[in-house]
């Protein structure tokens, strides 16, 4: 047990240290770097706050369509 307790720190650990020399590092490459590693990780948060928004959005321009060529049919039959 000690063992596998030593080891999930330890994998823990090296993951926080990488992510905080990532952060390190994108924040010494200037303007430039950190305005598009902002753009970036904006865009990731909404991604996660709402992962489907991308299809949903095309799904409802694709009902929406559908709602579009059905009243055409039906205009064409009423006449």
């Amino acid at each position: 047990d000690t063992q596998k307790a030593f080891l999930v720190i330890s994998i823990t650990l090296i993951i926080v240290v990488l992510f905080n020399l990532a952060i390190y590092s994108m924040s010494k490459k200037g303007e430039t770097g950190s305005a598009r590693q902002v753009k970036m990780i904006s865009k990731a948060l909404s991604k996660a706050r709402d992962p489907w928004a991308e299809d949903d959005a095309k799904l409802s321009e694709l009902s929406r369509l559908v709602d579009e060529i059905k009243s055409q049919n039906d205009d064409e039959k009423a006449i």
